[in-house]
């Protein structure tokens, strides 16, 4: 305690030694003065310090600039790379596309405008060209050279794009299928011959119905008739030997009505064979152009991947050439960089270094300066706030009715002055107020004061008194009301019994309930169960589905194998009928020496027939085989279709069931809570039913309090009614807070606490 005042002492001392500084406005000036200089002192420190900080920025903002134009040429050179990528993709796939329009058997005029050269046309004319040229030394050789390449595929495809001819698509299977009916149709012409039949359903009745004449009307001819001379010429050469063939059949059939079976034979022998061979030359004249343009055309691609092959492998060295220097020059754009890069971490490094030492200095010096600063601050505005303190705390003190406390040692600026004026007035108040309020601790309403609190005082003692009349009136209410709280309390114990057993009986309700709810949520449970082993159940069968189509797929596959195989042996049997015909023919030239021949050529030429109709046989078997399991697979689609809908459908009701089972449970819960609530509402009953109890007592003894507060009331002194008559019409706040409170407190019901 000694040292605090010798502490103030000195602050005191030393600021009543500064010459005209004892006002609060001087020391106000003085201090802002002091802190003005402060602030100054720092800002030149700071902008000294920074400037060195300030430099390394310009260098660091330069060396990003640098940077940012280093990332601008690799991003230009990236771009030149992507453009030749792009360039060698295309080309590659403009190659892959030529090749396979060659190998689809494309028509002349695509081969004609096809753009092989599209890619290198468009790399040696884009804009880039120039820029590659200007910054790599080897891109205008390797530009020169990848024209060179250019010209070079142009003249390789050029002879190609001018003799290529495709094939004609389903011409050659056209006309065998053509030659080998006339072949058949002579066979079974010789057939009826020797069994001694007529070959009125052989013959057309019509020229124009013959196997030439219809062929003249197929698709196939009128697709290639006009666009392929050969095939009209070969055509129109054939037709007069058709109409011989034709009539040659008409006039066979009169002879074979008419059992002439001799001139028959000699007929069928000296024009038959020899007009059939004529058609069979005919059409192999076109068979064997089609073969030529085939064998021509498969060396043309032959020929064509050779030359491109090798253009190929030319044009993309020079495009790698290309690539590699610009991937030097990103490499060595990219080591510019990182030197930039380096360079600025060092100057970072540096500015960092001295942006600490300067933090260092610039911390302490500030440091240093907040402490002065404050140090004075702290003076000054101790040596204001205090008396302000104290001030404060006594006008506090005074306003909480408290006029014992005094302002000690007060000074002799403003401050001090109102200090002494506050003492003064405290004194004084305190000997008035001390004495009034000893006579109303002695239940005299009647003293009257002097001095300033003489009309207070006087309005206190008419509140007062108005407020014990008012007291006594509600002393009357009270007991009132406690009589009616004994009524109340007496109902409120009968209607909480009367909850307590409806509480039971909703209990017992809500307990059945639980079970049932329970029960559901078993039954839920098990039907959720159930549902995942059916869906289990469905995906086996749809797993097992899916097998039995790839079994009948692979059937399937094999039955076609099977009707290949069927088609050889019936092209044989073919074959072999053939020959049995023309050795009958043979052994029919021979006459009597060729008959031992023509017995073994018919039978050669009935197990032929047996072989064919044999294979034809195996064949429509074979066909009905393989539409049988087309027909299964269908059948096995729609069924897997079937159990993808069974499983959605049975992942439907699982999702149902469980989300009835998740509503059961959560219900089962939610009964459990009704359960336990009820409980406790029932021991609130309960309780509320001793609190009425309780509450009756209380009520009582409430009575009964009322009644001996009515009789402490008689000892105070009061005025005539007359004079609390003449008191404002408006009650004293206070009288009429406690009347309030009392109305409150008897109109709510009992709140004790349980």
């Amino acid at each position: 305690m000694s040292s605090c005042h010798s502490f103030h002492a000195l602050r005191f001392a030393l600021i009543a030694r500064i010459p005209g500084r004892r006002s609060l406005a001087s020391r106000l000036v003085l201090s802002f003065s002091l802190l003005i200089l402060l602030m100054g002192g720092i800002t030149g420190f700071a902008f000294f310090s920074t400037r060195q900080i300030t430099d390394a920025d310009a260098e660091v903002a330069q060396a990003f600039q640098d940077s940012l134009q280093a990332q601008s040429q690799a991003a230009e050179v990236t771009g030149w790379l992507n453009l030749l990528n792009q360039i060698q993709a295309q080309h590659d796939r403009l190659f892959m596309q030529l090749s396979l329009a060659m190998l689809d058997n494309a028509p002349a005029e695509v081969l004609q405008q096809f753009p092989m050269t599209a890619a290198l046309d468009a790399l040696l004319q884009h804009p880039a060209r120039r820029q590659m040229e200007a910054q790599l030394p080897e891109a205008a050789a390797s530009f020169t050279a990848l024209e060179q390449q250019r010209d070079q595929l142009a003249e390789a495809l050029t002879p190609l794009q001018e003799r290529w001819q495709p094939i004609h698509e389903g011409l050659a299977e056209a006309l065998n299928d053509l030659k080998r009916s006339y072949i058949y149709w002579a066979l079974k012409v010789a057939n009826m011959i020797f069994v001694h039949s007529t070959i009125d359903e052989l013959v057309a009745e019509e020229a124009d119905a013959t196997l030439l004449a219809m062929f003249s009307r197929s698709s196939e001819y009128q697709k290639f008739a006009d666009q392929y001379p050969a095939l009209r010429q070969a055509v129109e050469k054939s037709r007069q030997d058709d109409r011989q063939l034709w009539q040659a059949a008409r006039q066979l059939n009169q002879l074979l009505l008419s059992s002439q079976w001799p001139q028959a034979q000699i007929l069928y022998r000296d024009q038959f064979p020899t007009l059939v061979k004529s058609l069979s030359v005919n059409l192999d004249q076109v068979l064997l152009q089609e073969k030529i343009i085939s064998t021509r055309q498969r060396a043309a691609i032959a020929g064509f991947h050779t030359a491109l092959q090798d253009q190929g492998q030319k044009i993309q060295l020079h495009l790698s050439e290309l690539q590699a220097g610009l991937t030097r020059q990103l490499t060595q754009q990219a080591d510019v960089a990182q030197q930039r890069s380096d360079a600025v971490l060092h100057v970072q490094q540096q500015a960092h270094q001295h942006g600490k030492l300067v933090e260092q200095l610039f911390s302490l010096f500030a440091l240093l300066l907040i402490l002065l600063g404050s140090l004075l601050a702290w003076l000054v505005t101790r040596s204001i706030t205090r008396p302000l303190a104290q001030t404060r705390q006594m006008i506090r003190q005074m306003d909480s009715g408290d006029l014992s406390f005094r302002i000690a040692e007060p000074g002799n600026d403003e401050i001090g002055q109102i200090a002494r004026s506050l003492n003064a007035f405290a004194d004084h108040m305190e000997q008035e107020i001390v004495t009034a309020f000893r006579q109303l601790a002695q239940g005299n309403f009647t003293f009257e004061a002097s001095g300033v609190i003489r009309e207070p005082l006087r309005q206190t003692n008419a509140a007062l008194t108005a407020l014990m009349i008012e007291v006594h009136q509600l002393c009357d209410q009270i007991g009132q009301h406690s009589r009616d709280s004994v009524v109340h309390s007496q109902a409120l114990t009968s209607g909480a019994g009367q909850q307590a057993q409806a509480l039971a009986e909703i209990s017992t309700s809500i307990s059945s309930m639980a079970g049932s709810i329970r029960d559901n949520a078993n039954d839920s449970a098990s039907a959720c169960q159930l549902s995942r082993q059916a869906n289990q159940s469905a995906q086996q069968g749809h797993d097992q589905i899916r097998q039995m189509l790839q079994a009948m797929d692979a059937i399937n596959q094999s039955g076609q194998d099977v009707a290949r195989i069927i088609r050889v042996i019936d092209d044989i049997a073919f074959q072999t009928n053939l020959l049995a015909l023309n050795a009958a023919v043979e052994a029919a030239r021979a006459g009597q020496h060729g008959k031992g021949f023509a017995v073994v050529a018919e039978e050669v030429r009935n197990l032929a027939a047996r072989s064919a109709k044999a294979a034809g046989e195996t064949s429509r078997l074979i066909e009905e085989s393989i539409a049988q399991a087309r027909q299964g697979a269908e059948i096995a689609n729609r069924t897997a279709t079937s159990l993808d809908e069974i499983v959605t459908d049975v992942n439907r009701v699982a999702g149902i069931i469980e989300t009835l089972s998740d509503s059961a449970n959560q219900q089962h819960h939610q009964i459990g809570a009704i359960e336990q609530a009820l409980e406790r509402i029932k021991q609130v009953t309960t309780a509320s039913a001793l609190l009425a109890e309780q509450g009756h007592q209380s009520a009582q003894t409430f009575s009964t309090q009322a009644r001996n507060l009515q009789q402490l009331l008689e000892n105070f002194s009061m005025a005539d009614t007359a004079d609390t008559m003449q008191l404002p019409a408006q009650p004293h706040p206070r009288s009429h807070r406690v009347a309030t409170a009392c109305s409150a407190a008897m109109s709510q019901p009992c709140q004790l606490p349980c």
